[in-house]
Order: C-alpha cells, then structure tokens, then sequence
C-alpha cells in the first residue's frame, strides 16, 4: 500500500524512495514497487519533471522486470528523449 501511495503522490521526494527501493523490494512486492515506479513516473511528465520521471524509468528498463514492465518504460523512456 505504501508503495501505491508514493506513486500516485508522483512528486520527487517519491520518486527517489521508489528509486532506492525498487532495487531491494522483497520478490513478492517487486511487481507492486514496479507499478507504483511507472505511475509516480507518468506523473512527473505530466508535472514537466523528467530528469526524475527518466530515473525511475531507466532504473525498471535496466533490472529484470516482467515484460510489460521493460515495455512501459523504455517506452516511457523513448518518449522522453524524443522531445
């Protein structure tokens, strides 16, 4: 629940809390964590914070994730650096 929270609160301080503990997160809430990475990240694009929104993004694109996971977000990547 508090990993769901940090992601719709979508702000910075957020986003580096996901950040530091997406890497950790017990195997069982990895997927809860990067969820919660993906919609804190949606976010901060639409609040124009990309340099935050990219961390979390390159952090999901760059581990082992499920394939919708790596999708999103090197998707969300690619559309970051397209601007």
């Amino acid at each position: 629940a508090a990993a769901a929270a940090l992601g719709q609160i979508g702000n910075p301080a957020a986003a580096r809390v996901l950040h530091d503990y997406q890497p950790r997160a017990p195997q069982e809430l990895q997927l809860v964590v990067a969820d919660a990475c993906l919609v804190c990240a949606e976010r901060l694009v639409a609040a124009d914070q990309r340099t935050e929104a990219a961390s979390l993004y390159r952090i999901l694109s760059a581990s082992p994730q499920p394939a919708h996971v790596h999708h999103a977000s090197t998707r969300g990547l690619a559309a970051l650096t397209s601007f």
